[in-house]
């Protein structure tokens, strides 16, 4: 009979002669499995896609479902990775996965992308090359260079008191200014 079911089978056999003889063979467990390990990525209990992008240390969570056992391999930016260890660096990344089952099926998650950026935009504010502080005085009109510096992308809002400012613009009226 062929046993196509997917799942632990057990195999139990005894033979007995014309003569009483009797054999048992000790029973033989054995899996069916035509399926690909199933694999779900998780990072903080959320499905670690490429494209996330992260404002905390990464602890990449893979769960995986098969009949047999399977043995997992990752690399990380292209360098042996165990998985659930935290990823500290801050920048892009990329993950791949490949998890063999003991029949021998494969799947893999191959190069996922995520971004680390766990620090606030550090922005500077110029005027003709030097720092502009709070309470400094000019006599002549001013173009204040605003510089930002990130690893990600930034979304900008600049306001000059109190309405909208376009950097560059120069600020010829007189007064005491709020940027």
């Amino acid at each position: 009979t062929l046993v196509e079911t997917e799942r632990l089978h057990t195999l139990n056999v005894k033979v007995t002669d014309a003569l009483g003889h009797e054999t048992v063979v000790p029973a033989i467990e054995f899996v069916v499995d035509r399926t690909r390990p199933l694999l779900t990525l998780t990072e903080n209990g959320v499905p670690l896609v490429s494209g996330a992008k992260l404002d905390h240390d990464a602890v990449p969570h893979l769960a995986v479902a098969d009949l047999t056992h399977t043995d997992v391999e990752a690399t990380l930016d292209g360098q042996r990775y165990d998985l659930d260890t935290p990823i500290t660096v801050e920048g892009a990344h990329s993950l791949s996965i490949k998890a063999t089952d003991a029949a021998g099926w494969i799947s893999e998650l191959t190069d996922i992308r995520f971004f680390i950026d766990k620090s606030k935009p550090v922005i500077t504010v110029k005027v003709d090359g030097a720092e502009l502080l709070s309470g400094a005085e000019f006599k002549v009109s001013i173009t204040p260079q605003i510089e930002i510096t990130d690893i990600s992308d930034t979304r900008k809002e600049y306001d000059l008191d109190g309405q909208p400012y376009a950097p560059g613009t120069e600020i010829v009226s007189e007064g005491t200014h709020h940027f």
